[in-house]
């Protein structure tokens, strides 16, 4: 069986992760999924290299960011914002942005800032 190691955020945590060889996991899995429902992730490496996680269900949601209603509507802004960038006359934008000068892009980011102090907040 492999030496634990302990990351950061799982010192933050509390946590200490198991880490096993995976026929260690396969001979002894129930014992495995055990600790990994008790919040105790589990390391499984292939000839010393880490390989896969078992972690309880609630800690992958938690990962997957299910059950989070802020990181959702983050995701969906994130995603109505790139597909906004995905249009003709965005890309036609940008790549007229390559041909600025360097004093063309400074007077046009002090017109933009201009503009946004001018409509507030």
């Amino acid at each position: 069986m492999a030496g634990t190691r302990k990351t950061d955020l799982d010192r933050a945590r509390g946590l200490e992760p198991i880490e096993v060889s995976s026929t260690d996991a396969q001979n002894r899995f129930g014992h495995y999924l055990r600790e990994a429902t008790r919040d105790r992730p589990v390391i499984i490496t292939r000839r010393d290299e880490r390989q896969a996680v078992l972690l309880s269900f609630d800690r992958y949601r938690q990962l997957m960011g299910e059950g989070s209603p802020a990181l959702e509507k983050l995701r969906e802004r994130f995603d109505t914002m790139f597909d906004r960038m995905q249009t003709t006359d965005a890309k036609t934008a940008v790549q007229r942005t390559y041909s600025f000068s360097s004093e063309e892009m400074g007077a046009a980011a002090v017109a933009a800032a201009q503009h946004r102090n001018k409509k507030g907040p």
